[in-house]
Order: structure tokens, then C-alpha cells, then sequence
């Protein structure tokens, strides 16, 4: 648990200093610090990173968010019918989560790379090193 919400801090960082393209980088994190399911750990960490910044929108101008919400759903709407404002929060904190599962797995995948003997003899042991 505590790895996801890490993994949804660097995604907040990572977000607002670079812009979400860069939260597939919270997301390889996550992958990086999970043991095992490093998908997981990045999909739950970015979506909820993308959750919390929907959520502070809403918070801290909310009028300015529900303009927002409702010039995107009409946008959607003439393409898709009928599209509701919760359906695209829905599918904005979505995309975040597959950007995070996509970096979760990469991450992991990466984790074997760069691993060198001494950290690999400290995972699988606790014996001290001399």
C-alpha cells in the first residue's frame, strides 16, 4: 500500500512539473519498488494520482472544472451520442491507471536489469555483507 502511494505522489509530481505524459514515469517507478505485480502497483498509483488531481480541480474551482467537464462532455457527446461528465472523470482517471499499468510493467521488467549482485544478495538474504 504504501508503494501505490508513493507511486501516486511521484505521479502528482511528475504531472504538474512535466505534464501527464511524464506520469508513465510514476508508473515504471512503481514497478521498480514492487517485489511482485509492479502493473498493479502502477496502475493503482497513477489512477489515484489522476483521482486526487480531479478531485483537488473540483475542489479549488469547481466552477471553472464543471465548465470544463461540460464543454469536454459536449465535445464527446457530438462524436458519441449522449456521453456523461462522470463517465469522462471515469475515463480520465482510466487512462491514467493504463498509463500507469503500462509503466508498472516496464519498470518491472526493467527491475532485473538493473540489478546488481550486492542488491540482489540483500533481497535474498539477511545475513549482513562483509
Amino acid at each position: 500500500m504504501l508503494k501505490t502511494i508513493g507511486t501516486a505522489a511521484v505521479s502528482i509530481v511528475l504531472h504538474v512539473l512535466l505534464g501527464w505524459m511524464w506520469t508513465l514515469g510514476a508508473g515504471v517507478v512503481g514497478g521498480l519498488w514492487a517485489q511482485r505485480n509492479g502493473w498493479l502497483v502502477g496502475a493503482a498509483g497513477v489512477g489515484l494520482g489522476w483521482a486526487a488531481a480531479v478531485v483537488y480541480s473540483l475542489w479549488t474551482a469547481p466552477a471553472s472544472t464543471r465548465i470544463l467537464l461540460d464543454t469536454l462532455s459536449q465535445l464527446f457527446g457530438q462524436m458519441l451520442g449522449n456521453f456523461p461528465d462522470g463517465l469522462l472523470v471515469g475515463a480520465t482517471v482510466l487512462i491514467g491507471a493504463v498509463l500507469g499499468m503500462l509503466g508498472g510493467v516496464m519498470g518491472a521488467q526493467l527491475r532485473p536489469l538493473i540489478s546488481t549482485p550486492e542488491t540482489a544478495s540483500l533481497r535474498s538474504s539477511h545475513e549482513p555483507l562483509t
